[in-house]
């Protein structure tokens, strides 16, 4: 061998040395980073996206009702019109031993029957309160009833009828997951900018969001907008309970008429 071959070679087994320790590196960053994903949320990277599907809260509730309907369900059945009334009769109970026995009853005198003419008095019905119009009042439409959102340990998608129900009813927290840049050029009146891209310089700003015990609908540009769903997972593994995700986002509310606001600050309506 002369000695530009045992050059290449030794230059051979130094790449060979260098790629053998640039693997196992990587070998045992990967599987670090594994143990460190899980051990639970908001640890390690995510190499690997995993879709986490998200059930409808309106198909929960469509499924629930279907379940209640169903035959053998405890239902009581209603006489045929022009039946008469069931006779209810009462069975005699056998004094006891050694006790006095008790006298005759007295003889019923009959009560007068009541003449033909007199009226029955009907019952009127109370009048259901009005419903003001959508957005009459930043602070809740009076009378609009919120619909009742379960305890989930995973988000729920919601439909525009249910959101629009909510924010008449100031019955949510509104949360956009857009950049604060996008939030101030124009946002849902009354929801507040907590931006999914601030996450990984501002971890806590999810543990420390405080709803105030109300549910949180959050949402973004709506389609294929993923910023609201993974925002609500984020919320989720931070100990929220009643999270909800708009899919059809700022883009629908606004093809719907619902109210805007711009600014820094949530704002009222425009």
């Amino acid at each position: 061998m002369n000695h530009d071959d045992s050059i290449h070679e030794t230059g051979r087994g130094v790449l060979t040395g260098v790629l053998a320790i640039v693997l196992a590196g990587a070998a045992l960053g990967v599987g670090f980073n594994a143990l460190l994903v899980a051990g639970g949320p908001g640890r390690g990277l995510a190499w690997v996206r995993v879709e986490r599907p998200i059930a409808s809260l309106e198909e929960l509730v469509a499924r629930q009702d279907s379940l209640a309907a169903a035959p053998g369900a405890a239902t009581a059945t209603p006489p045929p019109p022009g039946a008469p009334a069931p006779t209810v009769t009462s069975q005699a109970v056998p004094p006891r031993a050694g006790a006095a026995s008790a006298s005759p009853p007295a003889a019923a005198t009959p009560s007068a029957p009541e003449p033909a003419s007199a009226a029955v008095p009907v019952p009127t019905a109370t009048p259901p309160t009005a419903v003001p119009p959508a957005g009459a009042a930043a602070s809740g439409v009076p009378g609009v009833a919120a619909p009742v959102i379960p305890d989930m340990r995973e988000p729920l998608e919601v439909k525009f009828e249910t959101v629009k129900t909510l924010w008449d009813a100031n019955a949510a927290v509104f949360v956009d997951a857009r950049t604060g840049a996008e939030y101030a050029a124009e946002h849902i009146a009354r929801a507040v900018s907590l931006p999914l891209d601030d996450l990984p310089k501002k971890p806590d700003m999810v543990k420390s969001f405080d709803s105030g015990g109300r549910p949180i609908v959050v949402y973004c540009d709506g389609g294929e907008c993923e910023l609201s769903k993974n925002l609500a997972w984020n919320l989720v593994d931070a100990g929220q309970r009643k999270v909800l995700v708009y899919l059809g986002g700022i883009v629908e509310w606004k093809q719907r008429g619902g109210a805007l606001a711009t600014g820094a600050a949530p704002g009222g309506t425009r």
